[in-house]
């Protein structure tokens, strides 16, 4: 999925455009850097990452799914107490990206169980719609929310021809 649209600078004065649904803003370069460095380095707030990622598309389609317990699979409960589907994404090619908040269970996991969290999405993305794509805020309570990090997860594919000449496609995070 393409990212140039995301933050884009397209006019030779330096002007960045943000973009939103609800309203356009035109910020200096300056600007945008302080606002998107503002929100990233503050405690999570899913609210402030809501409004970035509003900032930052054009369309987004807006969910308030919440999933604990029994909702999260088992080989992930470890790892995970709760998640959120903020919301949908879609481009104007029609690529569909999800927009998740994860809530892991220790912040310790931020950093030790990296493939487990994105594993994690990625069983997420399947199970709803065959996504290839997610934004994800990772965050943890027993900090507060200090220490959370944003992740990108894209799903790849590579086709390879083997020696009987058959061609098997293999799945690449």
């Amino acid at each position: 999925m393409p990212c140039s649209y995301v933050l884009a600078n397209d006019n030779p004065d330096s002007t960045w455009r943000l973009k939103s649904p609800v309203r356009f803003k035109i910020m200096q370069k300056q600007q945008a850097k302080k606002y998107i460095r503002k929100v990233l380095e503050a405690a999570f707030d899913l609210k402030a990452f809501g409004d970035l990622v509003r900032e930052l598309v054009q369309k987004f389609e807006e969910k308030d799914d919440a999933y604990s317990g029994n909702l999260i699979p088992e080989a992930y409960r470890t790892h995970v107490s709760h998640y959120r589907r903020i919301g949908k994404y879609t481009d104007p090619t029609g690529e569909a990206m999800d927009i998740l908040a994860v809530q892991v269970t220790e912040v310790a996991k931020l950093e030790r169980t990296r493939t487990a969290l994105r594993n994690f999405v990625v069983n997420r993305l399947k199970k709803f719609g065959d996504k290839q794509y997610a934004l994800v805020a990772f965050y943890s309570k027993e900090d507060d929310g200090a220490d959370w990090r944003l992740s990108f997860v894209k799903i790849d594919y590579e086709e390879n021809r083997n020696r009987s000449g058959n061609i098997n496609i293999r799945q690449t995070l």
